[in-house]
């Protein structure tokens, strides 16, 4: 059994997700400015809904459908402890790590990209973590990176930055390369750092913001949905 978010119902929605230490009007406000300087040169307009949602799920649906080339819809959502929570539509995933990393640098905060997809037989495995500062450091602003990924090859793992005082470093000495960084261990780091990232619940809220792209797609951009993205999976 899977430890996504609705047992990967709603993957890949659900398969990355950012995370900011700040309040969600101010990630939602300098996301929304932030987009609307780059896509006003393209005539897009970037258009910021407030709406409630009884749970997380009905929310997520108003991000399909999925898109290739460019997000065209994202979803923040205030959670636990002061944080906020990223989503995106893209068909791969959410493009957690550069929009996160910026976010982290311009607001003045910390920021978590958080990403587990399981190996499947057409879908390559990762679990990876990262950790972003509101300052620079030798690589951008990224404090701390963590991954177990499948390269379609062999698994691969990396760690790089300043190791956490919650990090199982023992772990990372495992004789299959797997092992060494697995979902239970991403779980639990991200519970140190006070998200319940694989906890529905964690998700409720009276307010969700829906920020979204109206006006022309980028050449090559294709829509999916949900059922036919998984299918290609299997």
């Amino acid at each position: 059994m899977t430890i996504e978010l609705y047992e990967g119902r709603y993957s890949p929605l659900t398969s990355e997700i950012g995370y900011l230490q700040c309040d969600v009007d101010v990630a939602v406000n300098v996301y929304s400015q932030w987009m609307k300087k780059i896509q006003a040169l393209r005539g897009v307009d970037v258009i910021t809904t407030p709406f409630s949602s009884d749970s997380l799920h009905i929310a997520l649906l108003k991000l399909l459908p999925l898109t290739s080339i460019e997000r065209r819809r994202v979803l923040f959502i205030p959670v636990e402890k002061g944080w906020s929570a990223y989503f995106d539509n893209g068909w791969r995933g959410a493009d957690a790590g550069s929009v996160i990393s910026y976010l982290s640098r311009t607001i003045g905060c910390k920021g978590v990209r958080s990403c587990y997809i399981p190996n499947l037989s057409n879908r390559l495995g990762a679990v990876i973590m990262e950790i972003y500062s509101a300052t620079n450091t030798e690589f951008i602003n990224t404090l701390r990176s963590v991954s177990a990924i499948n390269d379609g090859r062999k698994w691969l793992f990396s760690a790089a930055g300043k190791i956490q005082p919650f990090e199982y470093v023992d772990k990372y000495k495992a004789t299959k390369i797997k092992d060494r960084f697995t979902e239970s261990m991403l779980k639990d780091y991200l519970m140190y750092l006070g998200i319940h990232a694989f906890d529905n619940d964690c998700y409720y809220s009276s307010k969700y913001f829906l920020v979204e792209k109206k006006g022309p797609m980028a050449v090559s951009a294709k829509e999916y949905n949900l059922d036919e993205v998984q299918k290609s999976w299997l």
